[in-house]
C-alpha cells in the first residue's frame, strides 16, 4: 500500500513558497520605485545646491552647463552636460562634456545633504597654465574625495598657447600613495606617476615608445610651493642627473 500524502503539510509548504515570492516581488517593486522616482525630479531647480556640493567636496566651480539629469544606470548619479568648470584657484576654465556625480545608494533622497561616492569626467578638456601645474598636483594629492577622469585631454598652456597636449587620459585618485595617469603624447603611450617611496615622494614621466623617462625625487622636507630634490633624466641612451630647488 502507498503511504498517504499529508495534504496539510503540503499545503503549508506551497503557501510558504507563494509568501516568499510575494515578498521578493514587493521588495523588487519597492527598489525599482526607490531608484527610478528621482528621475522625475527637476534637478535644474537644484543647480545652486549642486554647485555648492561641487565647491564644498571638490573645490570645483561650476560656471555653466546645458542640462542636468538623473540616471539609474550603471548606478544612481546626477549627469551634468556640456559644463564649464574651474579647478580650485586655477584661473583657466576647463570643459566637460559629461560630468557625473555618483551618489551614495542610501542617500539619494537626502536633498539637504547628498553624499557623493565620486565624480567622473568624461570627454573633458582640462586646461592648465604651466605655472599652475605644481599647484594642480597639490590639489589632486590633497583631495579627500574620489575623482575619475576618462577619455579626456589635458592641455598645458603658456598663457594662451598650448605647449603639451595629453590625449586619452585615464586617471583616478583611489590610491593616493601611487597615483598613475595614463595618456598618449603625440600618439605614443605616456604615463605620469606620483608615489611615495620610503620617506620621499617621486614624480615620474615615462614614454617607453619615445625612450623618455624623467624621475623627480623630492627631498623629505620639500613643499609643493617650493620643490627641491634630484632629477634623473633618460632620453634614449643619454642620461642626465642634477639637483633642483
Amino acid at each position: 500500500f502507498k503511504k498517504p500524502i499529508n495534504i496539510s503539510i503540503g499545503g503549508k509548504f506551497i503557501k510558504s513558497i507563494f509568501f516568499i515570492k510575494y515578498l521578493v516581488l514587493i521588495f523588487t517593486l519597492a527598489m525599482i520605485f526607490y531608484l527610478f522616482f528621482p528621475k522625475f525630479l527637476n534637478y535644474e531647480k537644484k543647480i545652486n545646491y549642486i554647485e555648492n556640493l561641487l565647491q564644498k567636496n571638490y573645490n570645483i566651480n561650476l560656471i555653466s552647463h546645458t542640462k542636468v539629469s538623473y540616471n539609474i544606470f550603471p548606478s544612481p548619479r546626477i549627469n551634468i552636460k556640456d559644463s564649464i568648470i574651474n579647478f580650485d584657484k586655477n584661473n583657466t576654465n576647463s570643459t566637460v562634456k559629461k560630468l557625473q556625480l555618483v551618489l551614495n545608494f542610501s542617500n539619494i533622497y537626502n536633498n539637504d545633504d547628498l553624499k557623493l561616492k565620486k565624480i567622473v569626467f568624461k570627454e573633458s578638456k582640462i586646461n592648465l597654465n604651466i605655472d599652475r601645474f605644481q599647484h594642480f598636483i597639490k590639489y589632486i594629492f590633497d583631495l579627500n574625495n574620489y575623482i575619475y577622469v576618462q577619455n579626456s585631454k589635458i592641455l598645458l598652456k603658456n598663457y594662451k598657447e598650448d605647449i603639451i597636449i595629453l590625449d586619452n587620459i585615464k586617471f583616478n585618485n583611489r590610491n593616493k600613495k601611487n597615483l598613475v595617469l595614463k595618456s598618449k603624447l603625440m600618439g605614443n603611450k605616456f604615463f605620469i606617476k606620483f608615489f611615495q617611496k620610503k620617506e620621499k615622494y617621486n614624480l615620474v614621466l615615462l614614454s617607453p615608445n619615445l625612450g623618455i623617462k624623467v624621475n623627480f625625487e623630492f627631498d623629505e622636507d620639500s613643499k609643493y610651493e617650493n620643490f627641491s630634490g634630484l632629477a634623473k633624466i633618460k632620453i634614449l641612451d643619454n642620461n642626465l642627473k642634477f639637483e633642483f630647488d
